[in-house]
Order: C-alpha cells, then sequence, then structure tokens
C-alpha cells in the first residue's frame, strides 16, 4: 500500500529549463519514460564542537525508489501544481516530524541530475536543527537516523557506494550549496 501511494502520484513534467510544461504524469510514469520533473531536496544540519553535521537517515524497506540505502538529504517530488518551498515543508514534517514555515529554510540553487530514466531538477534547501526539535519516524519512510559530518559522509560513499541513494557525484555537487554554513 505505501509504494502505490507514490506510484498514484501526479507531478509536473518540465522543459529543459525547469519549466512547467502544462502537461503532468504519474511519477512512475516519470521515472519510467525519462520526463523531467521537480524534486526537493533538504539538508538538516548542525554545529557540534565547531564541526557541521548532517543528519543521515536509512531509507524504509517499502520505499519504492532506492529502499534501505542511506541518505543525506530529505525530500521528495514536488506535485502537479505544487511549490518546491511547500513540498520541502510538508517532506520534512511527513518524513521525520519537523513543522517548519518557508522563512525557516535556507533556499539553494536548482540542480539538473540526469540519471537515465530519472531526470530531476532537485531544488536544494537546508534546515538549521534547533535541540528543542523532536524528531519522529513515520512508517514507510524512515527506518533510522544518524548524525555525520561531511567527511564521515564521503568515507562511507567511498567504502560502500552502493548503500548511499545519491551518487557521490550528486552528493559533492550538492555540497558545495551547505559548505556556506561551515562556521
Amino acid at each position: 500500500p505505501f509504494k502505490e501511494k507514490y506510484m498514484r502520484e501526479l507531478i509536473d513534467v518540465l522543459d529543459l529549463s525547469g519549466c512547467r510544461t502544462g502537461q503532468t504524469c504519474l511519477r512512475s510514469d516519470a521515472h519510467k519514460l525519462g520526463y523531467w520533473h521537480a524534486t526537493v531536496h533538504i539538508f538538516v544540519y548542525r554545529f557540534r564542537e565547531n564541526e557541521l553535521q548532517l543528519l543521515v537517515h536509512l531509507r524504509s524497506q517499502s520505499k519504492d525508489l532506492y529502499p534501505d540505502t542511506f541518505d543525506p538529504v530529505f525530500g521528495g517530488h514536488v506535485q502537479a501544481g505544487s511549490e518546491p518551498i511547500a513540498t520541502a515543508c510538508e517532506e520534512l514534517s511527513g518524513e521525520i516530524g519537523i513543522t517548519v514555515v518557508a522563512s525557516q529554510l535556507q533556499q539553494g540553487p536548482v540542480l539538473m541530475a540526469d540519471k537515465g530514466l530519472d531526470k530531476e531538477f532537485n531544488h536544494l534547501f537546508a534546515y538549521h536543527y534547533q535541540d528543542t526539535d523532536s524528531l519522529v519516524f513515520l512508517e514507510g519512510e524512515v527506518s533510522a537516523i544518524s548524525w555525520m559530518s561531511v567527511a564521515k559522509i564521503n568515507e562511507s560513499f567511498l567504502r560502500a557506494p552502493s548503500r548511499w541513494r545519491p551518487s557521490l557525484d550528486e552528493f559533492t555537487a550538492e555540497s558545495e550549496f551547505f559548505a556556506q554554513f561551515q562556521r
């Protein structure tokens, strides 16, 4: 049932400039047919002993894409007619139970990611984790979490790349955005 929910989601088809074409399709069809579409990637970060740490999660085994892999970003597909910032707020709430408003998110660049039939415009966001935030894993989304330094994430990518959702190249490209938060 959880996977089926995602297969029925409608998303906007985008052109090569990242603009809506006026067409929508099922999320599953976008991945089968190679349609460009929008996603959000949210880096949840904090500082411990002057070190930037990212909240990494283990994706649930029931996820339709990249199940049971580690992921340094939270996020998802932008639904048809929705805006990336609204999707980012919804995804943080829906995946780990953090309620945020748009002004609490730092907005980054939009990066194209052509992964064969999975063609995405990734809208990057960052959220500075507050110690008062409580994390709640929602069934079917997240199995476990861990705070990791960027160096540890890179080491883990090199040791076991198949255990991670993005490729090392994709993570490296996106890391330029959150590098600005280094103290």
